[in-house]
């Protein structure tokens, strides 16, 4: 593939968001989507709202995909997944 072929498969998304289609589905600060194909890879920056937004992410990840970012990010989607994860398990803690 040469790079006006590659280039074909990159797809702004809005402010700092990209997508690449190619073998793999990867995105780049997903922010404000409405959704799209699921990923196979989503590079988290940093963790500002508008590039770490734990609501766009679960709109796009899949069962394998892996999230690549830092430790602040990182904190930040984990403490989504886990309060989604006790909403939709109806527990109550005392």
């Amino acid at each position: 593939m040469d790079i006006d072929d590659f280039s074909k498969r990159i797809h702004w998304l809005g402010h700092d968001g990209f997508r690449i289609d190619a073998s793999k589905t990867i995105y780049f600060d997903p922010f404000q989507i409405v959704g799209g194909p699921k990923a196979d890879l989503i590079f988290i920056t940093h963790e500002h709202f508008d590039h770490c937004s734990p609501e766009d992410v679960s709109k796009i990840q899949g069962p394998d995909t892996v999230i690549v970012t830092e430790k602040d990010s990182a904190f930040i989607i984990i403490s989504a997944l886990f309060k989604t994860a006790i909403a939709r398990s109806k527990l109550e803690f005392s």
